[in-house]
């Protein structure tokens, strides 16, 4: 039988694709189920958060954009990356207005194994903590009683490359699974959440 040059050619296309499907296939992928997703219930773009002080000050967070990236998906066509692996994530990239000036406030959280919790990042101004995974615990300020939180300080942070005691602005700042950014320490003022604007 004569195989025709249109016949090679399809033959030989068909063998390259599954030569190079494997670069195309995650190996491992990891899904943040619903109790994961509750930290990034708590807020959508363009909501607005308002904190008193005890000195009488406000301060307001803005949340600019919210992401989640949590898809079942094998194959990958990401900006044509080579990729084995798709690990779950989701990121809130906010700004807070403090005393006429704006300082970066970004949380995220990430999936690196199946039937574990999420891993959680935080940064605020130069404060930063990276994949904390067991430091929840409760949190009570005044009247206020948080039992879903992760509470940042010099324990599970770092501040930059700051060598200076008095240059650590954020003392402490807590975040939790149901209500977000509840209360920092800013200079030794302390700061609490007072009223969530959400976007009409």
């Amino acid at each position: 039988m004569k195989i025709t040059l249109k016949e090679i050619i399809i033959s030989a296309g068909i063998a390259f694709l599954i030569l190079i499907s494997p670069l195309f296939i995650y190996h491992k992928i990891t899904h943040m189920n619903k109790d994961d997703l509750v930290w990034m219930n708590v807020y959508e773009a363009g909501d607005t958060v308002l904190f008193c002080c005890n000195n009488g000050s406000a301060d307001t967070l803005l949340v600019l954009e919210k992401k989640i990236h949590n898809s079942l998906n094998p194959f990958n066509f990401k900006d044509y990356e080579v990729s084995w692996e798709y690990l779950a994530c989701a990121n809130f990239d906010m700004i807070l207005k403090h005393q006429g000036q704006s300082y970066d406030v970004y949380f995220a959280i990430e999936k690196f194994k199946r039937g574990v919790p999420v891993d959680h990042t935080f940064v605020m101004d130069n404060r930063f903590a990276f994949n904390l995974i067991e430091w929840i615990r409760g949190f009570k300020f005044r009247q206020d009683f948080y039992d879903d939180c992760i509470i940042i300080d010099d324990r599970n942070s770092k501040y930059g490359n700051l060598t200076e005691e008095k240059d650590k602005r954020i003392k402490m700042l807590v975040w939790s699974k149901s209500e977000g950014l509840v209360y920092y320490n800013w200079n030794d003022s302390m700061y609490v959440i007072i009223e969530h604007l959400k976007k009409q």
